[in-house]
């Protein structure tokens, strides 16, 4: 399976992008790893943090898909550019991650809260990535599809 990290097209995407894409999955699945850790110790009910993740995979999955990734004519390569969503889903996350024990302090309180925390967070980061990966494929796509 083709994707973004392979030999291939490594030397077609910047280093920014490639790099951007690995910390979103890296942070995604350390998230999920600590909020893993809290289900298996049962401060967590897996069905919250099942619910947390799929929401947030739709969140990040659309915010990634609206990521402005085009072919930088000069560099020859995969960029993205800095947009306006990515600002908007960092002020978002961090002014719900303030207002979270005040919007869900009558469901969930201390490990519970915060491992549903983590898990729509790593699905956010997670879907973002996905999205992201199928912009840039789709550019490769095109781009190869005019050179042949």
């Amino acid at each position: 399976m083709d994707h973004i990290f392979s030999a291939k097209n490594r030397p077609l995407i910047s280093n920014r992008l490639k790099t951007r894409s690995a910390l979103f999955l890296l942070i995604a699945i350390v998230m999920l790893g600590i909020m893993a850790y809290d289900v298996i110790r049962g401060d967590a009910a897996w069905w919250m943090a099942l619910a947390g993740i799929a929401v947030g995979l739709v969140i990040g999955f659309i915010f990634g898909r609206l990521a402005r990734v085009r072919w930088h004519e000069t560099e020859e390569k995969i960029v993205m550019q800095n947009d306006a969503m990515s600002v908007v889903l960092i002020v978002v996350y961090i002014g719900l991650a303030m207002l979270r024990n005040v919007l869900l302090h009558d469901i969930l309180s201390g490990a519970a809260l915060l491992a549903v925390t983590f898990a729509l967070a790593s699905g956010i980061l997670f879907g973002r990535f996905l999205g992201m990966h199928i912009s840039i494929m789709r550019v490769l796509h095109e781009g190869r599809s005019q050179h042949d």
